[in-house]
């Protein structure tokens, strides 16, 4: 089976009835960070953020099952903030 990045095309909700989706923008392998282009809506307004998200607790297995949910879990955390967590610009 062949890795693929995380995709998070349906809206994801956030606490305060804002949601997101995110599409991986690059890998810094030397780091172990991804860094995903983050669209957070809310009504008919819509912003875009970068967010870095490392990548430490996967170790060498990006394959198991709580990978997705570890990567959207820590790009919700930021996305809640409105605001980036990095100067990468993509």
């Amino acid at each position: 089976m062949e890795f693929t990045w995380p995709r998070f095309e349906a809206r994801q909700p956030l606490p305060d009835g804002r949601t997101w989706t995110a599409e991986l923008d690059s890998y810094d392998q030397y780091r172990e960070d991804c860094y995903y282009l983050v669209t957070i809506y809310d009504a008919a307004r819509a912003d875009t953020i970068m967010v870095r998200v490392g990548l430490e607790f996967a170790g060498d297995d990006w394959m198991r099952d709580d990978f997705i949910v570890e990567v959207r879990k820590r790009i919700a955390e930021v996305a809640v903030t409105g605001k980036t967590n990095t100067p990468h610009g993509g």
